[in-house]
């Protein structure tokens, strides 16, 4: 008996811990309700009950069969629990059936429906627009019609009436074109679309790409005859409102990305994906292998000069931080690598403009760019710690396209911030594809400067990110941008003032380098 009370108990206590419990507001007749809802994996699901509660529209439940039906004039909608398939019948006639991606919840008696799936079936029973939005955790119903609704409503609902001044214009879809154009370095798949698309998702498997949307309308013009360079074949299939767009390549995809979220300010609605090759930095047979061996690290301490960069909560500056900690990892690398020659974009105290420190490391045919710098939330105490890496690639979270503002804010202190003017629209995304030949690289020495960090550093390791750092644009070769932590926290910036501290941060730093040398010379021996 202990035995399946125990089990039991485990099966209750782990749907806690999968389902939180939170709540939906929906809005009706310009009045604000709030009913019971559950996040799990990352669905939110809300009580159908409450909701038809809401709309004063009597549900019945079947707790043997675990269904619940709702009738509105001749109309009938019927839910059931655990379960993907949702119908709508007219007099006792079959006229529509919805299948759900993800499958109902069942939670003390009361089923529970996926409020981003649910739009297109409670639209199509109510007779009226269901919209939910995501970002506010809100579903907005627009005026009820009568229960008189004709029992076929929803069949005249998805035929609508055509007036004679509006037979001759063009429908308009959300998505209207695909183009693609192949790079150098890749291909740039652009959906042009008529309004900003705020939601979608990418997955890549192999050779295929897949696109994620939701109530998006997709012009149904749109084929594989525009298709070229690694792109063979585009499919569209839509799922109720649900509309997913496959895109065919010739080999496996080596790197992906899907942006518009980083392009908020930007006058472009489109949606850009790049495709990255798969590229050695040794594939290029017109050039002699030693221009390619790993001989020169290129180190940039942030800021300097005029600019202070970020300022701690007891006045450290960030200029002097990471001049110490670069200071300190060239001179390892001198003493322990001595093959390796060791270039500085600035060993003292002096301002360098961004496109400058760049230019520097290209002139030097520098083979690792690693620009060294100090994280901050201000000059107030924050609980925020942790050294993070990044890589250039347009910011993909909030807290990343604000690290990367400030770092490029620098340009403020030029003598011609118009060097940058080129990269403040959808350009910068074509000059990250032009790295992509170098972000294989870059990666790699990222992974192993994160896996090792925490082993010579007491600052945890926040992981590796992407933002849109001008500084990182400019040079010709791997490179990352590192945040030793943050001078906002007092664990932290005590750590990155002190000469120990900074010490272990230039050795981690250093193991990373001598690690990735290892694995970037057998990669030039293949």
């Amino acid at each position: 008996m202990k035995k399946y009370f125990l089990v039991f108990f485990a099966m209750f206590f782990n749907g806690l811990i999968c389902s939180q419990s939170t709540q939906l507001n929906v809005v009706y007749n310009n009045k604000d309700f709030y009913i019971s809802a559950v996040l799990r994996h990352d669905n939110l699901y809300f009580s159908v009950h409450e909701f038809f509660q809401v709309i004063n529209k009597d549900i019945s439940f079947d707790k043997r069969t675990k269904k619940v039906e709702v009738t509105i004039g001749t109309n009938r909608l019927r839910i059931t629990s655990k379960n993907s398939f949702v119908n709508i019948y007219s007099n006792d006639k079959k006229i529509k059936t919805y299948q759900l991606p993800v499958s109902t919840l069942i939670l003390n008696d009361k089923i529970f429906i996926p409020a981003v799936f649910s739009e297109n079936f409670l639209s199509d029973f109510l007779n009226t627009k269901v919209d939910f939005n995501s970002e506010e955790n809100m579903l907005v119903i627009k005026d009820l019609v009568s229960d008189e609704t004709p029992a076929d409503g929803i069949l005249e609902q998805e035929k609508p009436v055509i007036s004679e001044s509006t037979k001759s214009e063009k429908k308009k879809f959300d998505i209207e074109k695909i183009e693609i154009d192949e790079k150098a370095n890749g291909t740039l798949i652009r959906l042009k679309c008529n309004r900003k698309i705020e939601s979608f998702k990418t997955s890549a498997q192999k050779n295929k790409l897949f696109l994620f949307l939701n109530n998006i309308t997709v012009s149904p013009e749109i084929d594989s005859d525009n298709v070229r360079g690694q792109v063979k074949k585009i499919e569209i299939k839509n799922l109720g409102r649900n509309t997913q767009i496959e895109f065919s390549f010739d080999e496996s995809i080596s790197l992906s990305d899907s942006l518009q979220d980083s392009m908020k300010d930007f006058d472009s609605n489109d949606i850009l994906i790049t495709i990255f090759k798969p590229q050695n930095i040794s594939d290029d047979t017109n050039t002699k292998i030693k221009d390619w061996l790993f001989d020169t690290v290129v180190i940039d301490p942030g800021h300097g000069g005029k600019d202070p960069g970020a300022i701690g909560i007891t006045g450290v500056r960030e200029k002097d931080i990471n001049l110490a900690i670069a200071l300190k990892l060239g001179g390892i690398i001198k003493k322990n690598l001595p093959n390796i020659k060791v270039v500085y974009t600035r060993s003292t105290d002096k301002f360098v403009e961004l496109y400058k420190r760049g230019k520097i490391a290209n002139e030097n045919n520098g083979k690792l760019f690693i620009s060294i710098h100090c994280n901050s939330l201000g000059r107030r105490k924050s609980d925020s710690r942790g050294f993070e890496v990044y890589l250039l690639r347009p910011g993909k979270t909030k807290r990343a396209i604000e690290i990367a503002e400030f770092e490029n804010s620098v340009i403020k202190y030029e003598d011609d911030p118009t060097h940058y003017k080129e990269l403040t629209d959808e350009n910068f995304i074509l000059v990250s594809m032009a790295h992509s030949s170098f972000m294989r690289y870059s990666e790699k020495f990222s992974e192993i400067l994160h896996g090792g960090w925490n082993k010579y550093v007491g600052i945890p390791s926040r992981g590796v990110k992407q933002a849109g750092f001008y500084v990182l644009v400019g040079a010709s070769m791997p490179g990352v941008l590192i945040e030793t932590g943050f001078l906002s926290n007092k664990s932290d910036e005590a750590f990155l003032k002190s000469k120990k501290g900074q010490l272990n941060i230039a050795n981690s730093i250093f193991q990373a380098i001598k690690k990735y040398k290892k694995y970037y010379d057998e990669e030039l021996k293949k």
